[in-house]
């Protein structure tokens, strides 16, 4: 199993700088850091400290300069105090023990070391992950080691004659010389007939692989916190998910530049334009040709193919590179085996973005994955974006360019979609009329090679066009960052999420994989992002054209205008469904409606003006129940009578409806006598639908999210993290760890467990030397519940009932680890913790009551990490068994505090131990002494 060497899911990854002099290779870090900081996404980590080993160092005056905290010992005068030389490794380990004492405040995890070449001590290795950067190429190798890797591999390597230098970056480890690599730099030629001594071409070559090492520095960093370099258990790299046994190596840093740093706005908004297989004859080049020109782009169009030939107003080229001015977008809609040597030509025209219409790539197999990783090593030599391929296009309405493939009109509005289904978007297009809405931005992500909806939703969060999102998604990529990108959007988000498939949760054997079903990870995700699902494409539509006129609905009171009994009945129950009430009206509101409305109406809310009213009585009826201010949000429905004309009433309605700074949503019942008044709401901007229980499903689409942004995470020591992670590697993938070890990893973590031993024999149970009351548990690699077997024996008293009960188990099971004894945890409210893990989004916290119960009653509450203290207690409170927290019938509360310490922790562990799949702490029980809760079971599963 690989896992990430930082998990973004923790936070920023936090540096602290080694700087023996300038300190110039953590300022380029630095200058990136900041640069970062201006995007919308941000930094993924963050320059914390600086420590020198010189007072003199110019990294120390420029600390101060920036405002970072730094840290200094002489280390000559150090060595000189002991009279040591500087390369005495004991003394060395006395100088890292000092400094670390310097470094702990300023509560870093990693440390960039350039500008030492001497291996660091064990006391920094076990708190901190060390990257090093050291001038000489460290792929070369002679002997079997590492040619370069001493004190001086500039030197070295002239001295041997290699015909190029280079800067590598290298993870440090307990081995002198050792540690895989992650960044080598791109070549420096030497040429030895250039200077006249070796002095000079020493400090020449020396200043071009230092200018590299900066480079190299900060370059690592970004790769290293944004989560792409991982390693698994035999200690080798991964980049990306692909095995890299030497790092990466950078050709040329003018390829393969970070995200932030390339055009990524020329998708959505060009200034320039060449659809290639644009031709004559009809076809999707064509289409697409006529579909920008009609859309009303404004800026400069090309068309390109076989024989270079206009199409409509757009001027032909047989070729990209043959267009004499620059071109922002390149659409390619030819054969998929044409698109390699086409994207090519966009590079080297200097082409800043594609849309590759094409399919023929990994959807069709094997074959064709390997074509899209090859188009995405040409994409990102020549710094382009790209959407697709096999996908429909894209528009956007702000720069007037609709590139896409549809043939039926885009109708402007204010909704983007971001969509993996050209025919679903395709689809909500069409309904768009009926609806009511329009679009500010259409994309079609297709097979999501390069540009995601990770990097769409910060453009809508900036479109001032676009007012809600809505998303249809097969797979979620990037989980970390959407629900980052996710919580930082103020606008209303709808999302459908399909291919929820059970495979992720078909090996759970624990509580909680079998009540976290095949889509716990997913719900807890989207919660977290702040995002709205929807369960169906009905859903998305009506919900979507809600959100396009009106508020979001803040609160749960809602106000029901009706004139007739049934379909307000059948409203009302969908809205306490969703969770919504209907509170009676206030007598001053009754007061008002009295006057106005027959003697039959009633005026209880629901208010029921009767079939027979005339329009004027809808128009004074939603008037006063809006002013009142008693509702969060007013539903309009009306069954068409024999004796009134619902367009009349729809008339009436509109004026005092339209701009309501509440959420107004209507139904017109009947797809004849409806019909009329359905069109007066559209024509005023007012959501309308066909049936009575749409509105309500309307309005809970329209709720408010929470929106839980990103929170820091506890960072466990790295000893402890290091410590678990070798417990973890003994046991193959789909094994429970043995109970020993699995209670020290919990208590590793500051997760309280019973204190216990584990029982191999009748003779170890004479010996425990626990204190009774005890409870004896069979540890079988095969039993999950226990008790369904009779593994399980409580309250024993003394040391002969537990000789006896470990013989008997002992006897009964057979292939046992042992007899697991525990010290009895006081009697108290059982409640269960546990965890379980998607292979593609990541762990699931859960929560609830626990013991026996569990899978009966099914009272669970499931949170995704890095949890918040916020979001934990959100958790508990959502649980229906939260009033039995506070104390019931005589019985002791506990404490809710220490409940969210408990699931911060079990949080922070997940992270930390990517490894584990499946925790189950049940039962947990409040122990007030210690005003903490104890597990007094607990499973740990690894893979």
């Amino acid at each position: 199993m690989i896992t990430p060497i930082h998990n973004p899911a923790l936070g920023k990854l936090r540096v602290i700088g080694y700087a023996s002099g300038s300190g110039d290779t953590l300022w380029k870090a630095y200058e990136l850091q900041k640069e970062m900081e201006q995007t919308p996404e941000g930094c993924p980590f963050e320059i914390v400290g600086v420590f020198c080993s010189k007072e003199d160092a110019k990294a120390l005056a420029t600390a101060r300069e920036l405002g970072v905290p730094a840290a200094c010992i002489d280390i000559k005068g150090f060595y000189a105090q002991r009279g040591k030389p500087l390369k005495d490794r004991e003394v060395r380990g006395e100088y890292d023990a000092a400094a670390l004492e310097l470094l702990r405040p300023m509560q870093g995890e990693a440390i960039l070391l350039a500008g030492y070449v001497w291996a660091t001590t064990d006391c920094l290795l076990d708190e901190y992950l060390i990257i090093n950067v050291h001038p000489a190429d460290l792929s070369i190798q002679k002997d079997g080691k590492r040619a370069y890797a001493g004190g001086n591999g500039v030197g070295a390597a002239l001295a041997a004659g290699e015909p190029n230098l280079c800067s590598t970056s290298h993870l440090a480890t307990k081995q002198i010389d050792g540690g895989p690599m992650l960044v080598i730099s791109q070549r420096i030629p030497v040429d030895y007939e250039l200077h006249g001594s070796d002095e000079e071409r020493m400090r020449h070559y020396l200043r071009l692989v230092n200018q590299q090492s900066r480079l190299v520095g900060a370059r690592t960093l970004l790769e290293v916190a944004a989560g792409r370099f991982a390693t698994d258990e035999d200690g080798s790299v991964y980049y990306r998910g692909n095995k890299a046994p030497a790092g990466i190596r950078i050709e040329s840093w003018e390829e393969n530049t970070p995200l932030h740093q390339r055009q990524t706005d020329k998708l959505l908004y060009p200034g320039s334009v060449a659809v290639i297989g644009a031709s004559l004859k009809p076809g999707i080049g064509r289409s697409i040709t006529e579909n920008i020109i009609r859309g009303g782009f404004a800026g400069d169009l090309y068309a390109v193919n076989m024989r270079g030939e206009d199409v409509l107003a757009a001027k032909g080229y047989r070729a990209i590179g043959e267009i004499e001015g620059p071109v922002d977008l390149a659409i390619i809609a030819t054969p998929g085996k044409t698109v390699l040597g086409i994207a090519e030509e966009c590079g080297r025209k200097g082409v800043q973005a594609i849309v590759c219409i094409s399919a023929g790539f990994k959807e069709v197999g094997a074959e064709g994955a390997a074509a899209e990783q090859r188009l995405m090593e040409i994409v990102n030599r020549y710094n382009m974006r790209m959407i697709g391929p096999n996908c429909m296009g894209e528009m956007n309405i702000k720069s007037k360019l609709n590139a896409t493939i549809l043939t039926n009109p885009v109708v402007e509005g204010n909704i983007a979609m971001v969509t993996q289904s050209g025919s679903i978007g395709a689809a909500l297009l069409d309904y768009a009329e009926e609806l009511g809405i329009g679009f500010s931005s259409i994309v079609s992500l297709g097979n999501q090679a390069d540009i995601n909806v990770c990097d769409l939703l910060p453009f809508y969060e900036r479109d001032e066009h676009t007012r809600v999102i809505v998303l249809y998604l097969e797979t979620i990529p990037e989980p970390v960052r959407f629900w980052k990108a996710a919580a930082a959007v103020t606008k209303p988000i709808l999302l459908l999420k399909s291919g929820n498939s059970e495979a992720g949760m078909a090996a759970a054997s624990s509580h909680t994989g079998s009540l976290a079903g095949n889509d716990k990870v997913v719900e807890t995700l989207i919660k977290k992002a702040g995002v709205t699902r929807v369960n169906s494409l009905e859903e998305l539509y009506i919900c979507a054209a809600a959100l396009a006129h009106m508020p979001t609905v803040k609160g749960s009171r809602v106000g029901l205008l009706t004139n007739a009994g049934g379909p307000g009945i059948l409203i009302a129950d969908a809205l306490s469904e969703y969770g919504f009430t209907l509170p009676p009206a206030s007598e001053k509101l009754r007061g008002t409606l009295r006057e106005s409305l027959m003697a039959e109406a009633s005026v209880q809310n629901p208010v029921d003006v009767v079939a027979t009213a005339p329009p004027e009585h809808y128009a004074l009826s939603a008037r006063a129940m809006i002013d009142s201010g008693e509702y969060d949000a007013l539903l309009v429905c009306c069954v068409p009578p024999a004796t009134v004309d619902t367009t009349q009433v729809a008339i009436a309605l509109a004026p005092v409806l339209k701009g309501c700074k509440i959420p107004v949503l209507t139904n017109f019942f009947g797809p004849t006598l409806g019909k009329g008044a359905r069109e007066v709401m559209l024509e005023s901007s007012i959501p309308t639908s066909q049936y009575p229980e749409q509105i309500a499903t309307m309005l809970a689409g329209m709720r408010e999210p929470r929106r839980y942004g990103p929170s820091e995470s506890a960072r466990p020591a790295r000893l402890t993290v290091c410590n678990a992670e070798s417990a973890l590697a003994t046991i193959p993938d789909g094994e429970y760890l043995p109970v020993k070890e699995a209670y020290a990893i919990l208590r590793s973590f500051g997760i309280n467990v019973a204190n216990n031993t584990l029982l191999k024999s009748v003779e170890d149970a004479r010996t425990a030397g626990l204190s009774f009351p005890v409870v004896a548990k069979i540890d079988h690699p095969e039993i999950v519940h226990k008790s369904d077997v009779g593994g399980v024996r409580l309250s024993i008293a003394s040391t002969e009932e537990l000789v006896e009960v470990t013989e008997d188990f002992l006897r009964r099971f057979t292939g046992c680890n042992g007899v697991f004894v525990q010290e009895m945890v006081p009697d108290g409210l059982e409640l269960i913790i546990g965890s379980v893990r998607d292979p593609q989004l990541g762990n699931a916290v859960m929560v609830g009551l626990g013991g026996v119960w569990v899978e009966i009653m099914k009272d669970v509450a499931f949170g995704y990490p890095p949890l918040s203290r916020q979001e934990a207690m959100d958790m508990i409170d959502g649980l229906k068994c939260e009033p039995l927290l506070a104390g019931y019938r005589g019985k002791a509360g506990v404490s809710k505090e220490a409940l969210c310490d408990l699931l911060l922790n079990v949080s922070a562990m997940l992270l930390a131990l990517p490894a584990v799949s499946e925790i189950d702490l049940n039962p947990i029980i409040y122990d007030p002494a210690r005003n903490a809760f104890v597990a007094a079971d607990a499973r740990i599963r690894k893979g």
